[in-house]
């Protein structure tokens, strides 16, 4: 495989009826197609969720779209998960016999043996294989003196060290994004250089550790900063960090104590990434709860109903994709929330747990959901809030007419690809903002399907 191809694979978790299935699409596709699809490691950026239906665009290739249908032919939603491969907490693998070629591939990319879902990040590789290579003075003078746009800029996650000096040089660069996810430690010093860096997002994945002098300059830098490879994080440092209001990403972190919390949610961030957490104290959520404007605790699978009260405690958006399950009374305590509530996890909802939602006010995304029954239509139309199901790709007449009554003031299913004359009139009745653009005109009319497709 040419070395241009031989880049990270992106862990792609997709959702089915059941039980989530793992698997690795390489990235072997121009950017400009494959960000449709994913946000990988490389790209940064938060663990997003896709319906089918967005995938499927007229910008990307149909061979590219083959490959889509091929693997996610049941599936309606993949979520990505941009954790480092030690954190995924078990693996699955595909019993198919389908080959597919990807466009730019020399080979097939076939499942007939397994593929494992584990991402192999750039750090990791150089820890493997006990390579060094250092970031000297005059390359970095060398990337400061050239005019970049930041899709261009090199990515330098191959350097495991830093000379001294070329940190203060780096940290002068403009409007790029900076990944250096191969340095496995820095010195105080080069951390009080990146302090002054004010373009866009620094990304350290590859530290596990830092010293509280370094967590102290590294609070101050301006943009988004990444340090997903931090396993444990101290009271100490969470202190300095607890301070710092831009996007943070600590996606390392495994747990996280009482008073680490409380320290880190002393002053109210933008952004705080903890999506490696896998359990989580009622003191630390709320403490965490009421200090983001956006929280990611995707890494909780479960959780308990006074964990869900204090996380419905604050305001702001909560991402909770991981949650598999989830009862009436926890669905009420979340729904006391105010702002976003993401559980792109959920793939069934019942009647109970639907009433609980119902109550949420602000921005509701269950793009999980493949089905809905009346039942579960009936309770979620009394809810307020916008609505987001997504991962729908068909919809009873009868669930349609219901959802046509819906109180809150937008409803997005995109992912819906064909439905019933009748469906269709009923959701083109719906009084406020809908979205289908993924909607085929087949057994709609001009006027109908204009009005579902947002035109």
């Amino acid at each position: 495989m040419p070395a241009n191809l031989r880049e990270d694979k992106a862990e792609v978790r997709v959702l089915p009826k059941k039980l989530p299935i793992f698997f690795c699409l390489p990235r072997l596709l121009p950017l400009q197609y494959r960000v449709h699809l994913l946000t990988s490691p490389s790209i940064g950026g938060p663990p997003r969720s896709y319906p089918i239906g967005r995938v499927r665009r007229k910008s990307i290739p149909p061979a590219f779209s083959s490959v889509v249908d091929s693997y996610c032919s049941k599936v309606f939603f993949a979520y990505v998960r941009t954790n480092l491969a030690e954190r995924v907490p078990h693996q699955e693998h595909i019993s198919s016999t389908k080959s597919c070629q990807l466009p730019g591939s020399p080979l097939p990319l076939t499942t007939q043996s397994p593929i494992v879902a584990r991402p192999s990040t750039e750090s990791h590789r150089l820890r493997m294989s006990n390579q060094s290579k250092i970031l000297t003075v005059a390359y970095a003078k060398q990337l400061a003196g050239t005019k970049y746009a930041d899709f261009h800029f090199p990515k330098l996650n191959e350097y495991t060290a830093i000379e001294a000096g070329a940190a203060d040089v780096l940290s002068n660069l403009k409007g790029v994004d900076l990944y250096l996810n191969g340095l496995l430690s820095i010195t105080d010093a080069d951390a009080k250089a990146f302090k002054k860096f004010k373009s866009d997002r620094l990304f350290l994945g590859g530290l596990e550790e830092i010293s509280e002098t370094s967590a102290r300059w590294l609070s101050q830098v301006k943009g988004p900063l990444f340090l997903r490879g931090i396993r444990h994080l101290p009271e100490s440092v969470a202190a300095h960090f607890g301070q710092r209001k831009q996007r943070l990403s600590f996606d390392g972190i495994t747990t996280i104590s009482d008073n680490a919390a409380r320290k880190l949610g002393a002053a109210r961030h933008d952004h705080l990434d903890l999506n490696g957490l896998t359990c989580i104290s009622a003191i630390a959520a709320e403490a965490l709860a009421k200090a983001c404007d956006h929280l990611q605790l995707n890494g909780l699978t479960k959780i308990s109903f006074e964990v869900a009260c204090a996380l419905g405690a604050g305001s702001g958006a909560i991402y909770l994709d991981g949650l598999a399950d989830i009862s009436e009374k926890e669905a009420e305590a979340l729904a006391a929330r105010n702002g976003q509530l993401y559980l792109c996890g959920l793939t069934c909802l019942s009647v109970d747990a639907a009433r609980g939602l119902a109550k949420f006010n602000g921005e509701l995304r269950l793009d999980g959901l493949s089905s809905l029954s009346h039942e579960v239509a009936k309770e979620l139309a009394n809810s307020e809030a916008s609505l987001s199901l997504n991962g729908l790709t068909s919809l009873s007449d009868e669930a349609a007419a219901t959802l046509a009554g819906y109180h809150g003031p937008k409803l997005s299913l995109d992912g819906l690809e064909v439905i019933s004359q009748a469906a269709g009139a009923a959701l083109a009745s719906f009084n406020g903002r809908l979205l289908a653009r993924s909607i085929k005109p087949d057994n709609l009319s001009a006027a109908t399907y204009k009005i579902l497709r947002g035109f």
